[in-house]
């Protein structure tokens, strides 16, 4: 056989490897559970269409609702085109979803909900759905620049648990 024809093992095995990891990090991230709300589909013709799925609860109708008017909006405003190219990307999807959750997190706190629980809610409910996309600094810093009175002036997550008991009266 011919030097340059012949088989290298090591690099086989490496690629086997790549492979093997590719397809079970794709497995597990086609196969975990997740819980869909509503769904904002941007057509290339006609309104975009809102699905809001049967199992929301009466607390998470409002929030729900606001959240996809804020992606039928931003439909309406891009066009379908751009509006599936920002989603392609980590950068241009979370642009997109922080306005919406921080919308949503809006008519918690309109509804009378307490501002800690909405804060929190907000920070968990974009890490869990952006989690593949985006690092939580990225979130952190989309939730500032777009819903700035809602997460306040804190740096890099919430204040410990004795930061929140020392300052009660």
């Amino acid at each position: 056989m011919k030097p340059y024809l012949r088989v290298r093992w090591p690099l086989w095995g490496v690629l086997v490897v790549v492979v093997a990891a590719g397809g079970v990090s794709t497995w597990r991230r086609l196969t975990r559970e997740t819980v869909v709300l509503a769904t904002t589909t941007c057509p290339f013709r006609g309104e975009p269409r809102v699905v809001i799925s049967p199992g929301v609860t009466s607390t998470d109708s409002a929030p729900v609702r606001v959240h996809e008017g804020v992606h039928a909006a931003q439909c309406d405003s891009l066009g379908p085109v751009r509006y599936r190219l920002r989603n392609l990307f980590p950068g241009g999807k979370l642009a997109l979803e922080a306005p919406a959750y921080c919308a949503a997190a809006a008519v918690r706190l309109r509804a009378g909900l307490d501002s800690a629980l909405v804060r929190d809610r907000l920070r968990s409910d974009i890490s869990e759905a952006l989690r593949d996309v985006a690092d939580s600094a990225a979130v952190d810093a989309a939730l500032r620049a777009h819903c700035p009175a809602i997460i306040g002036h804190q740096s890099g997550g919430q204040r410990s648990a004795s930061a929140r008991r020392s300052r009660q009266p």
